[in-house]
């Protein structure tokens, strides 16, 4: 069976490196970005996610960061045809406004408060592994 893969974006760099070694710890592959602009997956001309592949099993992603939004980057994924459970999403942010919270249950995210606690992400962590396909075989991302 195949590790388990993560892609994080978040611009702040403690956050960023405190998702990576909690999931890390879990045995995932992670793949951490200060914004997605910075994704080879984000930044691929045209790249449509009906390959039958994937580019990862979760994702992680702060809500305001500099050039795009988590909300815009999530539904960006979507409208190429993202492969990752809806579920398998989350959200976070310390200054949610009552529109991004409906745009991210439109989505079917789960949604974290900034600061978040590492139980309740490690939970949401355990339903996510429950849920990930295996069938799937992911995209190479580089590095």
């Amino acid at each position: 069976m195949r590790r388990l893969r993560a892609l994080v974006f978040d611009d702040d760099e403690s956050i960023r490196r405190l998702l990576t070694m909690l999931l890390q710890a879990r045995g995932y592959e992670v793949f951490d970005y200060p914004e997605p602009i910075h994704c080879t997956v984000y930044d691929a001309a045209g790249c449509v996610c009906g390959t039958g592949c994937t580019c990862g099993d979760i994702t992680l992603t702060d809500v305001e960061m500099p050039q795009i939004s988590g909300l815009d980057l999530v539904e960006d994924q979507r409208s190429r045809g993202c492969k990752i459970d809806p579920r398998n999403v989350a959200l976070m942010s310390g200054g949610w406004t009552e529109e991004r919270l409906e745009r991210a249950r439109a989505l079917g995210c789960r949604t974290f408060d900034k600061p978040f606690k590492v139980p309740e992400l490690q939970a949401w962590l355990d339903e996510c592994e429950a849920r990930c396909r295996a069938d799937l075989s992911l995209r190479d991302l580089g590095r």
